[in-house]
């Protein structure tokens, strides 16, 4: 038995056709386990109260590349921090299994704590921390993106006891 993620762009964008892979997805046998990627800006109670009609549906996960608005609009280009705030919201009233997708970048690099105790304040299931992956441009050879280690920047909540003791991080200091 398997599992899929369904994403896009953004799955919501067309909501008949998510819902109607939902439908496929539940009813094969062959998949124990479906989840989503969003980014969140579509989820209304609405949405939230049919994605709970799935038992399938073990994750829904929301990137939320900041823990300001400012942060966050200044990654995604749109003035979007609080329609992503509000579909997380919806989902997690309607008990449904989230996760937070943070992309660290020298933009956010001083919101690790922050995303953490949002995700903490909202009783987000899971967090992930990933880095920008540094794309190498062939024509100028130049690295484009904004980190090539994650771990100068991820050493800043690996040291924080709250983090520690939220997750179950083992760390050096322990």
């Amino acid at each position: 038995k398997g599992r899929v993620s369904l994403t896009g762009g953004e799955p919501f964008l067309k909501e008949d056709i998510l819902f109607s892979l939902l439908d496929f997805f539940s009813h094969a046998e062959n998949f124990y386990w479906i989840g989503i990627l969003t980014n969140g800006t579509l989820i209304d109670l609405n949405i939230a109260k049919r994605l709970k009609t799935y038992p399938k549906l073990k994750e829904i996960q929301i990137s939320i590349d900041g823990a300001t608005p400012e942060t966050y609009n200044a990654i995604r280009g749109k003035a979007t921090f609080e329609r992503a705030i509000e579909g997380l919201e919806c989902l997690i009233r309607n008990d449904l299994k989230t996760s937070v997708m943070f992309t660290l970048t020298a933009l956010n690099k001083s919101e690790v704590i922050d995303i953490i105790d949002l995700c903490i304040k909202f009783g987000v299931n899971y967090l992930t921390v990933e880095r920008v992956t540094p794309i190498n441009n062939e024509e100028t050879g130049e690295t484009v993106g904004i980190l090539s280690k994650i771990g100068q920047y991820l050493g800043i909540a690996l040291l924080d006891e709250r983090v520690a003791n939220a997750f179950g991080i083992e760390t050096q200091r322990r």
